[in-house]
């Protein structure tokens, strides 16, 4: 596993570097994680429900790609500005 990460990381790297939408090479450094790792998950115990069903939490926080999805994300919102139909605005 480690090496399919190492692997992983590595393509990452080479994309971002190879990107034509970063201008400035200072700043390809901020969209990979330094420290990658394999995303944890942890459990959470519902103990209002029947059972006691267990929820799974994942920290995606450490994977290889979360600051590249992360900056994805925030562009294509700005081109493709999605409604939010399930938030709340005002609760009055």
């Amino acid at each position: 596993m480690a090496t399919s990460l190492k692997k992983l990381e590595k393509d990452i790297r080479d994309t971002i570097n190879e990107c034509q939408q970063v201008r400035h090479t200072s700043d390809r450094w901020k969209y990979v994680n330094l420290n990658p790792m394999a995303p944890t998950m942890r459990d959470l115990v519902k103990i209002d429900k029947e059972g006691a069903p267990i929820r799974p939490i994942i920290n995606w926080r450490n994977a290889p790609a979360y600051k590249l999805a992360k900056m994805l994300t925030k562009k294509l919102h700005t081109y493709i500005p999605l409604p939010y139909t399930f938030n709340i605005k005002n609760t009055i």
